[in-house]
């Protein structure tokens, strides 16, 4: 069986970023979200990395859709058309920087 031991987390939040990467108290408006990126992510060797907003699409499509209830549980095996597109704008902005 494959397990994954090594995550790279990206965000458009700087703040977040920081956070994460160290043990400083978050403020109490980010409080739970570190706490819990803090906690999901301690069983994981891993890196937090800050990306600009328009490299960080397909994250924020992937997202929007859970929250929607609308992704199915194969999305990551049956790459959505959608996100392949998204994917691939990403690749071509990042290139760019």
């Amino acid at each position: 069986m494959n397990q994954i031991s090594q995550v790279i987390i990206e965000s458009d939040n700087k703040m977040v970023i920081k956070l994460c990467s160290t043990k400083n108290v978050p403020p109490w408006e980010c409080a739970a979200l570190v706490k819990d990126i803090r906690q999901l992510s301690s069983n994981f060797v891993r890196k937090f990395s800050w990306v600009p907003r328009a490299c960080n699409k397909a994250s924020h499509w992937v997202a929007s859709q859970a929250f929607e209830g609308s992704i199915h549980l194969d999305w990551v095996s049956i790459l959505p058309f959608a996100l392949s597109v998204i994917c691939k704008e990403d690749a071509y902005v990042e290139a760019l920087s």
